[in-house]
């Protein structure tokens, strides 16, 4: 495969640095919001922040998503010791995408009929919805999973189009904007002296990506995924090959179509951004086109909660 996107050689402090760097046209008192907030991320240890932390079985989930082909007897152990995860495997092995003519009675095969890229890809969903993006009827954390679920299937849909190595393509896709739930929850525990709630968005759509390496870092999460979290709005040039996260520039092209086609909250900076994303990925408008119209499809299948 040509043009891998693998572990950046981009330095994060660059990312990090730009995060702390004053924002034009804000306020002091927003700046000095946006500062306290960005010390809270950047001090605090995890245990302070109250950063989600994985049980067991969550951990052994991922560690079976991250292998090229996990045992499908590992995984059928795994998803018959949680009831929820079991339900879940059930159900979408009963839909009329996977059932065939008989319905399915067990877990085991469940998992034989779904096949690695499909238990790969529940697996992840289960654990970011139990931990972190939430599983209830929270409106926005509901419009951060279908976006992120989307952006998911985008990342690996432009790895093919693109000839492009498409490991943890998914993983990259679905954990980008994780940190939007951490900002959410901290913003909640300890909302900055100087601004009101008026300040949330803002303060979020600059902070979410360190919040969101903070978060997957802690989840010993392979580095290209963490990367993808950091990088997605800052990830460089190509005429910088130090400086520059391809991963971080696919993850910011899915993000963007997913938000064209109506599926997330549309930041400020989309359609300057989007343009320069896609220059920067070599995808020509047409292709991209095409993946709208692709994106259009699966977005309608999608669970709307």
């Amino acid at each position: 495969m040509s043009n891998d996107p693998g572990p950046s050689d981009r330095d994060p402090d660059r990312s990090r640095s730009s995060a702390e760097e004053r924002l034009p046209g804000r306020s002091d008192r927003w700046e000095q919001a946006r500062r306290e907030v960005y010390r809270t991320l950047t001090t605090l240890g995890p245990q302070d922040l109250k950063l989600p932390v994985l049980p067991t079985l969550a951990r052994d989930a991922l560690a079976l998503a991250m292998q090229p082909s996990p045992s499908m007897l590992e995984v059928s152990k795994l998803v018959e010791a949680d009831p929820v995860m079991a339900g879940r495997f059930m159900a979408a092995a009963n839909t009329a995408m996977y059932a065939g003519d008989t319905l399915v009675n067990s877990v085991h095969v469940a998992v034989r009929r779904l096949g690695d890229t499909v238990v790969q890809e529940l697996l992840l969903r289960l654990v970011a919805e139990a931990h972190a993006l939430g599983d209830g009827s929270d409106a926005r954390l509901a419009r951060l999973r279908r976006h992120s679920l989307l952006t998911a299937h985008l990342s690996s849909k432009l790895c093919a189009e693109l000839d492009i190595e498409a490991g943890y393509a998914f993983a990259c896709g679905l954990f980008h904007d994780i940190g939007q739930a951490v900002m959410l929850a901290v913003l909640a525990r300890s909302r900055p002296t100087r601004v009101g709630p008026e300040h949330d968005d803002e303060l979020l759509a600059v902070l979410h990506p360190l919040a969101g390496e903070r978060l997957l870092a802690g989840w010993d999460l392979p580095p290209r995924i963490i990367d993808a979290a950091l990088h997605h709005h800052a990830y460089g040039s190509p005429n910088d090959p130090g400086g520059y996260s391809h991963i971080g520039n696919l993850v910011a092209v899915a993000d963007r179509i997913a938000y064209c086609v109506g599926v997330g909250e549309w930041p400020a900076d989309n359609e300057y951004f989007a343009y320069t994303a896609l220059e920067d990925l070599q995808l020509e408008p047409e292709r991209c086109g095409q993946l709208m119209q692709w994106a259009e499809a699966v977005a309608a299948q999608l669970d709307p909660s």
